[in-house]
């Protein structure tokens, strides 16, 4: 017999908004190719999902960041 003296209880882990092209264009204001222009090359930070590739809220906002800074990377 097994007891637990004290419940296990999972918080959910922080899960950040993913934004598609579509979005992450609205957002930075561009076009689809640059945005998958932005995401090939690396200056916009992405993650893929199976074949699909997401942009995180943080990682448009570093990116916007690095671009009022001058572009520095």
């Amino acid at each position: 017999m097994f007891t637990v003296d004290t419940p296990v209880t999972h918080q959910p882990a922080h899960v950040p908004n993913l934004n598609d092209w579509k979005e992450t264009g609205s957002k930075i204001r561009a076009s689809r190719s640059t945005v998958f222009s932005l995401w090939h090359s690396g200056v916009l930070g992405s993650l893929k999902v199976g074949k699909r590739r997401f942009s995180t809220d943080q990682q448009i906002a570093e990116f916007i960041d690095r671009q009022s800074m001058g572009g520095a990377a």
